[in-house]
């Protein structure tokens, strides 16, 4: 179903707040903390628009572009929007989502996570980042939105295996983007897929490698795109879905494949939305939740098996959401936490799917209202929310852990 081309109300309500902010309330004192200072980029291209000075405001009405994006006509609006493949399931379709090759995976394991320290908070508050943890354990924060700069190209790192006790800042990205997917590939690099910036919806890829503290541009995407739902995939895909183009929200998929600096497109979703988020299950199945359109939250899940390239419905969420977190935990549950559920107002909500069960479970919700945050999961089986806004324009530097079933 194709949706009318107009950007995401609460995605501008969220920008259109330029001013800096600061955290309220219980968050306060961990959410001070200094910028990162700027560090030269040794192979970048084009900083130009991460440090610009911030633009006025702009009205979120749902007629207004979407802020420092180009007039519509340079975003190709006659060039059709995306629809759904023709033998995608509607979303609320009563389909098994288990394909008939995929087996059943062993009872998950007890996970006894020790109650650690609370994680430090990030150096720069920021929203609409992403986030990614590499194979040796490390956590990247990665581009958004901070007080200083609309599009932010600020990288910072934790290392929680070595009990760092701060973010440490690293090389910039070559430019700064909004709401791009970030995601850690079994190479131990750091890729960056799409993102909004001051030119628009980007169709740039770039990966990080940390030995060297380098950047380097990869294959762009078909076609500029931002606030994609993502995760990498067990065959090591690099998988997207959906977003939004600049013109209005779509429903393609695709992957990258790393090894060839390819991008690859799959069966699109079943309807088009942005800012929904996605997270792997332990039989190799690829989840996407909720979302958005410009005219509701979705509850809806959508369950894509690659080995057959189909789309399946899954358990609804119980509440819409979009721009939220998901991450799979250790023992395999699959976990959806905070998000916005109005354009101006985010949530605590954290659920769990058994995606074998397929049942929900309410758990012990964030501390505070979060949305436009990055989530990973730890090699010590700690969930990590990370960054975001507690308001559309309050961001804010906190860290949460969630290690069963308490938040610290």
């Amino acid at each position: 179903m194709r949706r009318s081309p107009r950007p995401s109300l609460f995605l501008c309500a969220a920008l259109a707040a330029c001013t800096p902010a600061a955290s309220t309330g219980g968050d306060a004192a961990r959410d001070a903390a200094p910028d990162v200072a700027a560090q030269d980029l040794p192979d970048a291209t084009d900083a130009s628009d991460a440090t610009a000075e911030l633009p006025p405001p702009v009205d979120s009405s749902p007629a207004d572009v979407l802020p420092d994006a180009p007039p519509p006509d340079a975003l190709a609006p006659d060039a059709p929007l995306d629809s759904p493949a023709p033998d995608a399931p509607a979303l609320d379709a009563p389909s098994p989502d288990v394909a008939p090759d995929a087996p059943a995976p062993d009872a998950p394991p007890v996970i006894d996570v020790p109650l650690l320290p609370a994680p430090p908070p990030l150096a720069t508050p920021r929203a609409g980042l992403g986030a990614a943890v590499t194979p040796d354990g490390k956590v990247y924060a990665v581009g958004g939105a901070t007080a200083g700069a609309r599009y932010a190209n600020t990288v910072e790192v934790w290392d929680p295996v070595a009990g760092a006790t701060s973010w440490v800042a690293r090389a910039n990205m070559p430019v700064g983007l909004w709401s791009p997917s970030v995601l850690a590939g079994d190479d131990g690099r750091v890729y960056v897929f799409g993102g909004l910036n001051g030119s628009g919806a980007s169709a740039r890829s770039f990966v990080y490698d940390p030995p060297t503290n380098r950047w380097r541009e990869l294959a762009a995407m078909p076609r500029g795109c931002y606030a994609m739902g993502s995760t990498r995939g067990a065959d090591g895909r690099l998988y997207t879905f959906a977003g939004n183009v600049g013109v209005g929200v779509v429903s393609q998929a695709r992957y990258y494949e790393p090894a060839a600096d390819t991008w690859t497109a799959v069966s699109s979703l079943p309807e088009g939305l942005e800012q929904a988020v996605a997270a792997t299950a332990s039989d190799g199945r690829l989840f996407v939740f909720g979302g958005y359109d410009n005219l509701q939250w979705y509850r809806t899940v959508s369950i894509f098996t690659p080995s057959t390239g189909r789309w399946a419905a899954g358990p609804s969420l119980p509440e819409g959401r979009a721009a939220g977190g998901a991450a799979r935990a250790l023992d395999g549950m699959l976990h959806v936490v905070g998000g916005y559920q109005l354009p101006s107002a985010t949530s605590r909500t954290h659920w769990a799917l058994d995606p074998v069960a397929r049942t929900w479970r309410t758990l012990a919700p964030l501390p505070a209202n979060r949305g436009n945050f990055g989530m990973v999961t730890l090699r010590d089986g700690r969930i990590l929310v990370i960054g975001g806004e507690s308001t559309p324009g309050m961001r804010v530097a906190t860290v949460f852990a969630y290690a069963p079933d308490v938040w610290r």
